[in-house]
Parts: C-alpha cells; structure tokens; sequence
C-alpha cells in the first residue's frame, strides 16, 4: 500500500484505469472517478453508472481516499467514517470531511428512442473505444459470453481494433457441456476472431475466495459468484497473457432488468422483486455503484478493464415505460445493431452468476462446499476484521453510505 501524503490518497494495490470522454455533444462520458484538492476543500467527480469507486475515511481527524474500503480501515481509518461519492454527482467536502456541496450531473442531450437511436448509440459507444484505442493501442480482448451483450461489444470491438481476442471461460471438468462455451464458439466463428477458451478448476481457485473478497470489496452471493469468474479470467491473463485492455458487455443486463431469480433444487437464490421491468431497471442501475465484481478483480491483477456501455446509462435509463416492459425487449432493441445471421448464434436465455449447464455451475459448486450467503458474511468480517453493524449500514438499496 502506498500512501500519497500531497492527495491524502490511499493507492491500494490495483488502479482505477479511469476513462473519460468529454467531446460527445457537449457531456462527459466514460468511466472515471475525478479527485481534486482545491484551495479549501476536495472535489470529487464520479460518473453516471458509479463504475469506478472512491471512498472517504477519516484517521487522526485527517480524510484518506481509496477506490477500496477494505484498504482505509486496514490503514486504520474508523469504520463508521467510511463513506462513498454518490454516482452521477460533483461533491465537495471541507479538509474536516464536511458536506460543502452536491450537485447532479445531467446528460446536455440524451439520445431519444426514435430511428436515430441504433446510429447514435453506436456512435457513442465507438467514441469511447476510440479512446481505449487511443491510449492503449490497436489491441485488446473481450469477454465473450456467448450472449447478445457481449456479441455486440465484440462486434463494434472489430470495427475500432485491429487484433481483437475473445476469451471465454469455462469450468475444466465440464467442457463441451458449457452452452456460454457453444454459443462463444460459434460467435467467435461467425467474426473471425481469435478465441481462447479459459478452462479454470472451481475447487483449487476456492483458496483464493479472500483475495476475490478483497478485489471485489463484497460478501454478497451473487456478486462472489460473477466475481469467482471473472478471477479465472483475469489470474490466465496475467499468468499467460500480454496485458491488453479488456472490454466486457457487463450493465446491458440491468438497464433492461434483464433478470430472474434462479431456483436451484427447489431453492430460490437472487431472489428478484416482483414488480415491473422499469422499476427493476432503476434498482438494477442503483445497485452498479456497489459491486466491484468485473474492475475490482481486473484492477487487482493491474488490467485495463472498461464497459463500453457505462457511456449510455442515461440513453438506456430514458427508454419508455412501455418499451423496456415488453418481453424480450433486449433483443428486439438490441439485436438490431447486428445482422440477423450473428444475432440467430447467440445465446437467448442466460443463467446469472453462473457458468450456464445442467450441474449449476458456481452457484451449486458454493452450496456444495457449504459457503452460502451466510457463510460468506461469516468469512468476510474474519477476513477482514469488519463487523456487522458496519456491514448492514454500509450499503442499503443497492447503494453505499454516501455524502
């Protein structure tokens, strides 16, 4: 850990890898988390989707900043000065870590669901490639899952990267019998891109479920379980890979609250509130700013990784009522942005936090090993010295503590 004294910044052991886009009809886009001291307080800018995190803690009556709150309370800040930025937000706060200010951002021009709204969503979003390209060079690797968010990241990726490597993972032991596997093959195919198919052993990577903890700053089932994942992939890039950025289709799913609860051997997981789609979205939008699940883990291994789609949230958010409630209405939106002949490959119904076949992937592996939620909540505060009191207050509705 090191500290910068000037910054009052705790750099953990990861980067941020921030990214921001400011020429796009006037707004600042991207993923990014902007600090600055000012002559008599801190200005802290977050974007829309609450991507990128900052925390605020308080040691000998002095602020500290971190993009991680495991590593503030390791420094010895008390716990229940831990606080966040609300995303979307420019906050000020006084050298004492007092409220000055809070304002809102707010997009100059949202792109309206109209006719125009394929082009200029793909335009934005190969905007914002541009400047990965531009910072990082002509190459870089995607996530590729098999399903329609990813296919489309991978396909605007080609138009932007000259080398572009799709990387799926998939449990060792069951092979061919993975359909995110299938559909990744045939896509991969279907584009002409190099694909490396990343087999990973549930049980041996169990005895990283504290690093996986730390890199993902979370105890919560499901975001363990996507988190167990995405460690696979980012542990085999660093151990046999060129460290390239990574880009992955991870948001789509909650500005379409494209989610179900999953019912395993007559058990209920992730469980899901039974309400309309629009008002699952903004939950499912809320509750990005509290999971560290696909940078966290990146950045723990010191790789680029940036969501594309963070730069349309509001875009996503405005869509109608009438519109996001009709079902299917992912692909009906979505799959027009690529022809018909890759959209009939992709996978049409994922599994959430799991590697799709029939054994229940990590979510049966976990309860296998009797690591459940509460196992989980168990092994968390003995990890990390970090009691309950703190945890049920620290985030509620999806959304850290915040000014």
């Amino acid at each position: 850990m090191i500290i910068n004294q000037k910054q009052n910044i705790i750099i953990p052991s990861h980067t941020n890898n921030a990214l921001n886009v400011k020429n796009f009809n006037n707004n600042i886009i991207g993923s990014f988390v902007i600090k600055e001291r000012e002559k008599d307080n801190f200005k802290i800018i977050r974007d829309l989707s609450g991507s990128r995190k900052i925390f605020m803690g308080k040691k000998n009556k002095q602020q500290f900043f971190s993009s991680n709150f495991i590593d503030l309370k390791n420094f010895g800040c008390k716990l229940n000065s831990i606080k966040s930025f609300e995303r979307g937000t420019v906050t000020k706060i006084n050298f004492k870590g007092k409220l000055i200010s809070k304002k809102y951002i707010k997009q100059k021009e949202v792109i309206k669901f109209n006719k125009g709204f394929h082009k200029k969503i793909e335009t934005k979003i190969s905007l914002f490639l541009k400047e990965i390209k531009k910072k990082y060079g002509n190459s870089c690797y995607v996530c590729l899952s098999g399903g329609l968010d990813s296919t489309l990241i991978a396909f605007f990726a080609k138009k932007i990267f000259k080398n572009v490597v799709l990387l799926t993972a998939y449990e060792k032991d069951k092979g061919k019998k993975s359909s995110d596997l299938k559909h990744a093959s045939q896509v991969a195919r279907k584009l002409k891109l190099k694909h490396i198919k990343i087999p990973f052993n549930l049980k041996k990577q169990l005895k990283d479920l504290k690093k996986i903890m730390y890199a993902s700053q979370d105890w919560r089932d499901y975001n363990i379980h996507c988190a167990f994942l995405n460690f696979a992939i980012a542990k085999y890039i660093d151990k046999k890979l060129k460290k390239l950025p990574v880009l992955t289709g991870d948001m789509m799913n909650e500005f379409f609250a494209d989610y179900d609860s999953e019912i395993f051997k007559g058990e209920t997981f992730y469980n899901i509130p039974n309400v309309e789609k629009k008002i699952r979205q903004r939950f499912f939008i809320r509750s990005l700013d509290s999971s560290d699940r696909e940078i966290g883990i990146f950045n723990f291994f010191r790789i680029p990784l940036f969501q594309p789609y963070s730069v349309v949230v509001s875009d996503y958010e405005s869509i109608p009522k009438k519109i996001i409630n009709k079902k299917k209405s992912k692909y009906i939106i979505n799959g027009k942005f690529i022809p018909n002949s890759l959209l009939k490959l992709v996978l049409k119904k994922k599994n959430r936090a799991k590697i799709t076949d029939d054994g229940g992937g990590i979510l049966s592996f976990f309860l296998k090993n009797m690591i459940n939620q509460k196992k989980l909540n168990s092994l968390f505060k003995a990890y990390f010295k970090i009691d309950q009191k703190f945890l049920r207050k620290f985030i509620n509705i999806g959304s850290y503590r915040h000014f």
